[in-house]
């Protein structure tokens, strides 16, 4: 009877003590002495000297205006025609907008650039720098400066947001003046989609909505949800009569445009096993559509191609924060490691992939764009560069007139970069 008292109090005095630890190394994360191996091997890493590959380019396009995200509801970016030589970045001008603030999410129609400040305010100023209006949509709202404040997106002369209070609001573009707005009291983290005159948004707590040019809701559905801490997520986008709602559980919704009924679902298989951001399969990127399919990225560590049927074509461990670029029958990603890689579409295999930087922690790279021929990538500093689609090799750099607060965006020939300081640089 002794010894058996005397083992039990030695069990639970280990199981006690095996508890304080587990208990103690949750509170206080100190880390793990030594260097952490991934259990597979990195695929970016596997190909940072694989050489270049020819590429097709497409003939570069003037874009006569820059009305939502990506400029389209594809979400796929032209080749942009610029009429100076980019590679130069001889003449600049610069715009000083009202704000005076970090400009978000820019927007060009008819010579007047629409942005928001991270108050919440949206102003509007003529190419050449002339005020025109501002109006203030977050009101009295606590729920000020989010790191996503809102999207813009425009379409025959009115001014549709997504904003940081939760609210879908319009605005008439000659005036500022607003026109009708719709509370759904939880924080945008995504932008607006413009399709044949309807406007579809995905809220904050991952409803597909879909609402007519007058403010008429026309129809709603409860996406996939799951809780996470990614403050800008993927805005839906458009192909065919269909509409691609992408939700925070990374699940993709194809439903048809009119009447909101479901086509099919898909939800990424896979995270980036052995990271701690395995836990979040939130889309990345917005899907981006293509002649053969939708292609998504997910935050954690996946890109699929899903035709339009439904079926998924390839799944590639490539994840990503930042919208896929398509270059011909490529595609080119900017992963969470800071690694710029080149992707076949036709079978979701790495060609290449190039170290941007030496240490990305704390980088926020924003949406590429292809101008002249050459990949433009900008992140949150001042500086803006150049990259070859061929083989990744740096082109040129610039140090611009400030931070860098949004993604670049084209019209008529030049490119906007947006500045936390207030201005527009122009090339």
């Amino acid at each position: 009877m002794i010894k058996i008292k005397i083992s039990e109090k030695i069990f639970y005095l280990v199981i006690l003590q095996v508890v304080a630890l587990l208990l103690s190394s949750c509170s206080e994360d100190k880390g793990l002495v030594g260097d952490r191996i991934p259990i597979f091997n990195d695929l970016s890493q596997e190909n940072v000297n694989s050489p270049g590959k020819k590429i097709k380019l497409t003939s570069p396009e003037i874009l006569k205006a820059w009305p939502q995200l990506l400029s389209g509801p594809s979400r796929a970016v032209i080749n942009v025609k610029l009429t100076n030589s980019l590679e130069d970045f001889d003449s600049y001008r610069i715009i000083k907008t009202i704000s005076r603030d970090n400009v978000f999410t820019p927007i060009i129609v008819s010579d007047t650039i629409y942005y928001l400040d991270s108050r919440g305010t949206v102003h509007a100023q003529t190419t050449g720098g002339k005020h025109l209006w501002s109006t203030n949509i977050n009101g009295n709202s606590k729920r000020l400066r989010q790191t996503f404040p809102g999207g813009l997106a425009y379409s025959e002369g009115l001014i549709y947001i997504t904003s940081s209070s939760g609210k879908l609001s319009t605005l008439d573009a000659k005036d500022g003046q607003l026109l009708w707005e719709y509370d759904f009291d939880q924080p945008f983290r995504s932008f607006p989609l413009i399709y044949r005159k309807n406007i579809y948004v995905v809220t904050g707590d991952d409803l597909g909505v879909a609402f007519s040019r007058e403010g008429k809701l026309i129809w709603s559905f409860a996406g996939d949800t799951q809780a996470n801490s990614i403050s800008y997520s993927a805005s839906p986008s458009a192909y065919k009569g269909k509409v691609f709602f992408p939700f925070s559980s990374g699940t993709l919704y194809a439903v048809d445009s009119i009447n909101g009924s479901v086509f099919w679902k898909k939800t990424f298989s896979s995270a980036a096993i052995g990271e701690g951001s395995s836990l979040i399969t939130d889309f990345g990127s917005s899907p981006i559509l293509l002649k053969t399919g939708v292609l998504a990225s997910s935050f954690a560590g996946q890109t699929i191609l899903i035709n339009f049927e439904g079926n998924i074509i390839w799944a590639s461990d490539i994840g990503t924060s930042t919208s896929p670029l398509i270059v011909g029958s490529d595609a080119f990603f900017i992963d969470k490691n800071g690694f710029l890689i080149r992707l076949s579409l036709s079978k979701g295999k790495i060609i290449w992939s190039r170290k941007l930087l030496e240490k990305s922690k704390g980088t926020k790279f924003f949406d590429p764009i292809l101008v002249n021929g050459n990949i433009l990538l900008t992140k949150n500093d001042r500086i803006v560069s150049l990259y070859s689609p061929f083989d990744g090799a740096l082109v040129k750099s610039k140090k611009l007139k400030g931070k860098v607060s949004a993604s670049p965006i084209s019209y008529k020939g030049e490119v906007y970069f947006p500045l936390a300081n207030g201005k527009v640089q122009v090339f």
